[in-house]
């Protein structure tokens, strides 16, 4: 009910379908309300809008911090002799980027 529910909330031709989702489960109608609560306070737009901001840089910061953690490993694993093959395994950087890291080292 609640993929549904998310699926379709925003969606005025599945007004109907979100009504009977209502009417069966009351977590339902208190999620509707909070929705429209929300939507109509624009205090509480500008936090969720902050919240989500901060969550996305969250996720990029451990992507890029991830990506660089692979990279020193894998110039570590090059001065070390292993081949570029295994370390594409062991770091799942590309073979392109490895090589690279290899000519620039």
């Amino acid at each position: 009910m609640w993929s549904v529910f998310f699926a379709h909330a925003s969606d005025p031709q599945f007004k109907d379908l979100i009504d009977k989702l209502m009417a069966a489960k009351e977590e339902i109608k208190m999620a509707v309300e909070l929705l429209k609560t929300i939507s109509k306070n624009e205090d509480e737009r500008a936090r969720f809008r902050a919240r989500r901001k901060f969550r996305m840089d969250m996720e990029h910061n451990i992507i890029a911090a991830q990506d660089e953690r692979a990279i020193v490993i894998a110039r570590n694993l090059l001065k070390m002799g292993l081949p570029i093959e295994q370390i594409v395994t062991a770091t799942e950087l590309t073979r392109e980027e490895i090589e690279h890291l290899h000519d620039i080292s």
